[in-house]
């Protein structure tokens, strides 16, 4: 079970094109942290993020779902996002939400619209992210020539960290280049020692002591590469590739380790900016990230389900909200309260008795709540 501290969480939105097979590689993720214990399928309207009656019919996400599990000592919340290009507001708000992007694009079909919709949409928001090639199961595909397409459309920043060892009915397993030796990659990875040197030439290069010790041939270290990876991936510096198949549950050891080791915390990413909303408005807050600091939090997304009402999500950027709390909020300037506090996890709403600073939850019933409302502690305002 995760330590409930700022820094053991990752909030990660998985975002890409249809048929990327994002709500698949949730359900695989959450059945691999045995958060659940039997595996939905999308085609059978099971899993736990497609819920909704028209999902299930059209076998598509049609709204972000959030759920969460745990990894080690670390708390992953994950948001599945629609891949279609009519429902990609749902994606982009959720994008705000989070510290972390996961564009995934499927191996056989490729780079598609919304995949660059969403990658300029990331790069804008100036979010760190990483890109999972999904369903290496699949026949007859162009690994290398997809790779390539990547790094031209996106940039030369987008590296493989994980490669195939194999593919479609052949597919064995991934290679982690920086933790397996050279001498232990399969020779069949004929581009194997190319594109790890590029990797481990663009880790060291964020810090001049480990470059110019690694340009005078000395030996790098595991420890050092991995540190080295970890604040290129967070100063946007190194995007990340790596490869699953969601279906055969292929690369998720190494998924999994490569969010909870490189991704970053709350309180490592970029801070949350505000302002005094009973001020002029020009007086820019900063917000503390931490679980004792006055209370800011936001609503990304708004729902009504038939049978709890009106159910708010909010992502909370500092402080500490319990159940009844007693809270400001910024747009119409005056205090208000809340009641029952959740952990959203699909369709399901899990009471919980506080929220820290990092966290994302849920609270219903709240009818005069609106998208992007910000709620804040009574005497420190903040919008």
């Amino acid at each position: 079970m995760a330590n409930n501290e700022v820094t053991n969480f990752r909030n990660i939105a998985l975002v890409g094109h249809g048929d990327a097979g994002k709500t698949t590689l949730v359900e695989t993720i959450l059945f691999k942290t045995k958060t659940i214990s039997r595996l939905g399928e999308v085609e059978a309207g099971t899993t736990t993020c497609d819920f909704e009656p028209d999902e299930k019919d059209r076998k598509n996400s049609l709204d972000a779902a959030v759920v969460s599990c745990h990894w080690g000592n670390k708390t992953l919340n994950i948001i599945d996002t629609p891949g279609y290009p009519d429902f990609a507001g749902e994606a982009i708000i959720s994008l705000q939400a989070v510290e972390s992007g996961l564009l995934t694009i499927n191996a056989s079909s490729g780079i598609m619209v919304n995949t660059r919709e969403m990658w300029n949409v990331m790069s804008e928001l100036d979010r760190p992210r990483f890109i999972v090639i999904n369903k290496l199961d699949l026949p007859n595909l162009k690994f290398s020539e997809l790779l390539k397409s990547i790094q031209d459309t996106f940039g030369p920043k987008c590296l493989p960290l994980t490669f195939p060892v194999g593919l479609g009915d052949s597919l064995k397993g991934v290679v982690d280049f920086l933790v397996t030796p050279p001498d232990k990659i399969p020779s069949e990875i004929t581009e194997a020692k190319q594109w790890r040197e590029k990797l481990i030439e663009s880790a060291v290069e964020v810090d001049d002591a480990l470059l110019n010790k690694y340009l005078d041939g000395q030996a790098v270290s595991a420890d050092e590469l991995s540190g080295a990876l970890k604040r290129a991936v967070r100063e946007r510096k190194i995007f990340p590739v790596l490869c699953v198949s969601a279906k055969k549950q292929v690369g998720l050891d190494e998924l999994l380790d490569f969010m909870v080791s490189y991704l970053p915390a709350p309180d490592e990413a970029e801070p949350k900016k505000g302002v005094n909303p009973e001020s002029d408005e020009k007086t820019e807050v900063i917000l503390e990230r931490t679980a004792a600091a006055p209370l800011s939090a936001q609503v990304f997304k708004c729902v009504s389900d038939p049978f709890v009402g009106k159910i708010s999500y909010l992502r909370i950027f500092s402080g500490t909200v319990h159940p009844d709390s007693t809270v400001y909020n910024s747009r119409f300037k005056k205090t208000q309260k809340i009641g029952k506090i959740f952990k959203p996890f699909g369709k399901e709403q899990q009471p919980i008795n506080q929220a820290i600073c990092g966290d994302i939850i849920t609270t219903t019933k709240v009818e005069d709540l609106l998208l992007f409302d910000t709620l804040s502690t009574p005497g420190n305002p903040v919008k």
